[in-house]
């Protein structure tokens, strides 16, 4: 068991190793000239994790995408799925909002999958108050972000596959909409390593076009102060910024230091460059055990540590240096076999995202 456990932590070692020198560049120029556009990115809501599983690892999940939440982790997983599958997801997020997303997927012959998918994010029936009436104006509006999405996945030989998704994103602010079109593009390759697999990916996500905001909130009437003029109303539309998409850059991989008919005992590493902030890493470990005593219930326990640094901004004269939204996350899933290849599985999972608070998510996907 020490030599099993030696090789794997070496093999991943080496291949987190491997990135090193692309981070340790990333950091220095960071360094030498911090030109990050932090907080210039819209549709924020596009980084919101799904599934249970990939949460409680830390979101160092792109390498081991094999099933339906590949349609959001990495889309070229989605063609090692063996079975058609559904799955909804569901967060409840800060502020009394929330997030759920819904996929749908299915094999397409050994090789190839298809997949759909749909997240909305927002909340409803909050009071308007205004300059004119701080005490409320009896009315309430609702915010709805919203992403409709469709998957590709190819396996081009036994060892990498890749995949890609089409995404049409859309914000409805209180009546200001805007909308554009992006790309998710993943790779993944998996072979084994001392008879354990072993599986490394590459993914850009949210890689597309702007958005700027319309609408009628944006208009108004202003009556004309210019006595040279004649006496009226003109009418005024505010003009918005095009704002770009939380493009973000991800390296991960994935090893099984145990796997054997009834236990696996996996590791994974990630490190990802988001366009509005700095480096962001993460370290996830999942124990799972395969029909357990003979019975069709599966059980699996996870943890993991995310690590995304501050922005280090001055707001006020507030320093924001050392308060990061990095933190530990843990959870388990459930999952039972309807006959040779159905099943259901239930996840969860929590995580701690420092001045955010507390957060739950709950998945729960059925295949057949």
């Amino acid at each position: 068991m020490n030599r099993i456990l030696r090789q794997g932590l070496t093999a991943v070692l080496a291949l987190l190793g491997a990135a090193g020198p692309a981070w340790s560049q990333a950091r220095s120029a960071i360094e030498q000239e911090d030109n990050i556009p932090y907080g210039t990115t819209s549709g924020e809501f596009l980084l919101l994790p799904v599934g249970g599983r990939a949460t409680a690892l830390g979101s160092a999940f792109t390498a081991l995408a094999n099933d339906i939440s590949s349609l959001y982790w990495n889309p070229a997983g989605l063609s090692l799925m063996q079975d058609r599958e559904v799955m909804l997801s569901h967060i409840d997020y800060i502020a009394d909002t929330r997030y759920t997303w819904f996929g749908v997927a299915t094999p397409m012959g050994a090789e190839r999958a298809l997949g759909a998918s749909v997240g909305v994010f927002g909340f409803d029936d909050q009071p308007e108050y205004t300059v004119d009436q701080p005490e409320g104006t009896g009315r309430t509006y609702s915010v709805t972000l919203s992403v409709m999405a469709l998957t590709l996945s190819q396996q081009f030989n036994e060892r990498f596959s890749f995949g890609v998704t089409g995404k049409y994103i859309n914000e409805n602010l209180a009546g200001v909409t805007a909308s554009t079109l992006a790309a998710d593009i993943g790779t993944n390759y998996h072979t084994m390593l001392g008879d354990r697999p072993i599986r490394g990916s590459f993914v850009i996500t949210n890689l597309g076009g702007t958005l700027r905001h319309r609408g009628s909130k944006l208009q108004s009437e202003i009556p004309v102060q210019d006595p040279s003029l004649p006496p009226g109303i003109r009418q005024m539309e505010l003009q918005t910024k095009d704002w770009g998409l939380p493009a973000t850059f991800k390296v991960g991989v994935a090893y099984d230091l145990i796997s054997n008919g009834s236990s696996r005992l996996t590791t994974a590493g990630e490190f990802w460059q988001p366009r509005s902030n700095d480096v962001s890493g993460a370290l996830g470990a999942e124990y799972g055990l395969t029909r357990i005593a003979g019975s069709g219930f599966d059980f699996a326990l996870r943890g993991g540590f995310n690590y995304e640094p501050d922005n280090g901004l001055d707001v006020s004269g507030s320093q924001f240096n050392g308060m990061q939204s990095d933190g530990l996350s843990f959870g388990f899933g459930i999952g039972y076999h309807l006959g040779e290849r159905g099943g259901a599985v239930v996840d969860y999972a929590f995580r701690d995202k420092g001045l955010l608070g507390d957060q739950h998510l709950l998945s729960f996907s059925l295949r057949w």
